[in-house]
């Protein structure tokens, strides 16, 4: 008994290893660059095109399945696209500037040619049409997913940073 299983155990091993590694591994080197690189560049149209148009911007980096959803700091913000597209527009009346700024490192996850998580700290500037400014880092993380009509997030997620409590 003890010798079957001094034989089992290591096969087992072995194949779901190579099990495991083979399911993970569908893309070549050069389609994960492409991915990164894709993803990367759309992640700079994001941040260019908020600070350009304002909270408007979001709705074409939105998917607009029924499937979308977003969550800031634990909590679901937006439901669904229709909810997005409903909040955007409303932001967009009394938000006269957005800022919009990624940090380092922007991180890039292929899962396949189509589809990638990514993450990033990110600072924002907001302004309202009073003049009064606002400003927030936090932490995006999204699984952004290409489209026809190129690279939107498919879903997301936006934490704040807050002030850690002091340990003593």
């Amino acid at each position: 008994m003890i010798l079957k299983l001094a034989i089992i155990i290591p096969i087992i091993a072995l194949s779901s290893g190579c099990t495991r590694q083979a399911s993970s591994t569908h893309m070549t080197e050069v389609e994960v660059l492409a991915v990164k690189n894709n993803v990367n560049n759309f992640m700079s149209t994001v941040a260019s095109e908020v600070t350009k148009k304002g909270p408007i911007a979001w709705q074409g980096f939105f998917s607009n399945n029924p499937d979308f959803f977003m969550a800031v700091n634990g909590r679901i913000q937006f439901k669904d696209s229709d909810t997005a597209t409903e909040e955007i527009n409303k932001l967009s009346r009394i938000t006269k500037h957005i800022e919009l700024k990624w940090g380092d490192p922007v991180r890039i996850d292929p899962l396949s040619p189509t589809m990638a998580i990514v993450a990033a700290p990110y600072h924002e500037v907001l302004m309202d049409m009073n003049g009064n400014k606002a400003e927030e880092d936090g932490y995006f993380t999204a699984l952004a997913e290409q489209k026809v009509i190129g690279w939107q997030f498919r879903n997301a997620h936006w934490s704040l940073m807050t002030e850690s409590p002091v340990v003593p």
